[in-house]
């Protein structure tokens, strides 16, 4: 892990590497490279890596065209400013590297092989939110579906830990920055941010079968009424028949609640459908109309 984000961790000989031609001559001989600092603005092109380990090495404005990378691993590597144009990486694994304004540029890249110390959620969380707004735009610009919706869901989640962030140094109202924090965590749990159908649905059913079997049980406590006439007991279709209307908010029911407890029972219902369909929406959208 690095110490200092934007520094390499010290070390007794940092080896200076200022060539592409040294870069490449290097791994004719070795197959890790550590402790050493490469030249910016160099240009490695029409090349690959396979098999080695980077470690505690800055890389930072230097520029990869064309270039294939495969089983390699980048550890506590400093990565800021720089450029990836038409490169490809295989099975590749970066941990706890800064790669703070890096370019993607058509770029085959699994986001998943970003890996972040937790310490790094309440320090450098900007980083991170960079890291995977970055790999969001270049897998949507290369129609890469799920790579696209694995960087938006990490994305979301570390603008949230930037949030905490700014609440911890009072750069944010304290109040509304929670609130944003709540319904964040409620639409990551409940939906993923629209990219989570099935855990949607699970959640849709039982809440759907918990309604109608709640609405049996207070039945009588509900003072239920049909035509002016009290119903004290009801079978479970009768009650999941009231709570669907209630939930789609058709509002044709026969059926009247008399008391505090009903009338609270029928705003919960209905207030719970109008949720339910603005997060279906939000589903459609992300799976469907995108």
């Amino acid at each position: 892990m690095l110490q200092k984000f934007f520094q390499l961790n010290s070390c007794d000989n940092l080896k200076c590497i200022d060539s592409a031609e040294a870069f490449a001559q290097h791994f004719h001989n070795a197959s890790s490279l550590k402790n050493s600092l490469v030249t910016d603005r160099i240009t490695l092109s029409e090349g690959g890596l396979k098999d080695i380990e980077l470690e505690n090495v800055q890389l930072s404005k230097v520029i990869f065209e064309r270039f294939t990378f495969t089983r390699c691993r980048f550890v506590d590597c400093i990565l800021v400013g720089t450029t990836f144009n038409d490169c490809q990486f295989h099975q590749c694994s970066f941990r706890n590297c800064n790669t703070y304004k890096f370019n993607l540029k058509n770029v085959y890249i699994d986001p998943r092989s970003f890996q972040l110390d937790r310490r790094y959620h309440w320090t450098a969380s900007n980083i991170g939110v960079d890291l995977f707004q970055t790999l969001y735009r270049n897998a949507s610009e290369t129609y890469q579906t799920y790579f696209a919706s694995f960087a938006d869901i990490k994305r979301r989640r570390w603008r949230r830990y930037q949030s905490w962030y700014d609440i911890k140094e009072n750069r944010t109202r304290r109040i509304s920055a929670l609130w944003q924090i709540f319904s964040d965590v409620c639409f990551d749990l409940t939906m993923k941010y629209g990219y989570g159908p099935l855990r949607f649905l699970l959640i849709s059913s039982v809440l759907f079968i918990t309604m109608p079997s709640l609405g049996q049980h207070l039945w009588d406590a509900m003072g239920m009424m049909r035509a002016s006439t009290p119903i004290p007991s009801v079978t479970l279709s009768d009650a999941l028949y009231y709570c669907m209307l209630l939930v789609t908010t058709l509002g044709f029911s026969d059926l009247v609640p008399t008391t505090q407890i009903g009338k609270m029972f029928a705003v919960g219902c209905a207030l719970f459908g109008i949720s339910w369909m603005a997060l279906f929406t939000a589903i459609l959208v992300k799976r469907v109309i995108r």
